[in-house]
């Protein structure tokens, strides 16, 4: 895989979450703890401060359409913002209490109209962002709570803990699903699939995991950083993972192999990562408060895409659209793992295809590429 560095940006104080509909990163600094700042990503501007809370902020969300953003604190409470009247300070829509600890986790659901914390007082708690009442509240862990993540559909959440497991919840029955057991020490990052299936976990063992969520099997350990793993994040096709450590690298993995394929130097240890959602680009936020945007390019590409589409174009008239789809993940593997030898070959298919103007199949087809 080749990585190209395309841009480096500085904000001011550490970055606690990123997101990438708007380029937004969340920072909090040293002298001014209580608080934190949006910052506009491409230009480096602050876009907003978020001030209201008594003590230090430990973490930071954005909704996927940059409109709001949670943050979670030492003060025992989460706070939900408004940055769509664009002012210099942020709207406090609602306060979230019940936790009788920091709040050391947050996650926003994909449309933004719930939130998930995890707190030092071995709790996660499910919120309504509507009315800021408590709709759940995720009891086992016997440690603190430091990592939540919900999955794409909303259904489903994953804690990870100092008591060094993950848990899978039902988010409809604010029951447990499973219990995910493996690490040597505290896991502090976590990510899952778009539906749940699979979740990826980070540790202070320096290692991360892939699970079957349903099963709680271990499916996979990503060795080969040399601290912390304390941000972790999926690609939208699943295919890739992009873990970020203490030891100042990101590191793209291979979801199918377990192999590393690229290592991303960043000179500073990692506060978040974040992929665009077509998977081409990797978004790095560090503890010095610079944000660096790679683009990751597979070799053969263009030849991978051609065999894929040619397939496909080949068999769409016989087959339902999820069965195209199917064909195209298993083609998709076939080619990325395959020897070099037959992509020059398939190069002038590419070229064809691309001039017969079939773009609603390689738009599809693409998305299956990282």
């Amino acid at each position: 895989m080749q990585v190209e560095l395309l841009q480096t940006a500085y904000v001011e104080g550490e970055v606690l979450a990123l997101a990438l509909g708007p380029s937004l990163a969340v920072t909090r600094t040293a002298s001014l703890a209580d608080r934190a700042r949006v910052w506009d990503v491409r230009t480096g501007a602050l876009v907003s401060v978020l001030q209201g809370h008594t003590d230090c902020v430990l973490a930071a969300a954005v909704s996927p359409d940059g409109g709001r953003v949670v943050t979670g604190s030492s003060d025992r409470t989460a706070r939900v913002w408004d940055l769509s009247a664009g002012g210099a300070v942020a709207v406090l829509n609602t306060v979230l209490l019940g936790h009788t600890d920091a709040v050391s986790a947050v996650a926003i659901s994909p449309d933004a109209s719930a939130a998930v914390t995890g707190a030092k007082d071995n709790t996660a708690r499910v919120w309504d962002l509507a009315t800021g009442e408590t709709a759940k509240v995720l009891e086992g862990h016997t440690d603190a709570v430091s990592a939540v993540a919900i999955s794409r559909d909303g259904n489903t959440a994953l804690t990870g803990s100092f008591d060094r497991t993950a848990r899978v919840w039902s988010l409809t029955a604010g029951e447990r699903v499973r219990v995910l057991q493996g690490h040597a020490s505290f896991v502090c990052a976590v990510a899952l699939s778009l539906d749940g299936s699979r979740a990826v976990t980070g540790s202070y063992d320096r290692t991360a995991r892939v699970w079957d969520s349903t099963s709680g099997e271990a499916m996979m350990v990503l060795e080969g950083h040399d601290a912390l793993v304390d941000t972790v994040v999926l690609s939208p096709t699943q295919c890739v993972a992009v873990t970020g450590s203490g030891d100042k690298t990101a590191r793209v993995w291979d979801l199918r192999t377990g192999e590393a394929l690229a290592s991303l130097e960043t000179g500073n240890p990692l506060g978040a990562v974040a992929v665009t959602p077509d998977g081409s680009e990797v978004v790095a936020g560090c503890w010095d408060g610079r944000v660096r945007r790679y683009r990751l390019t597979r070799v053969g590409r263009v030849a991978v895409l051609a065999f894929m589409c040619a397939a496909v174009k080949r068999d769409a008239a016989g087959l339902a659209q999820r069965d195209c789809l199917t064909r195209v993940r298993r083609i998709a593997v076939e080619a990325c793992m395959g020897d070099g030898a037959r992509r020059p070959v398939l190069a002038p298919a590419a070229r064809l295809l691309m001039r017969s103007g079939d773009h609603s199949v390689m738009v599809r087809v693409l998305r299956f590429l990282l």
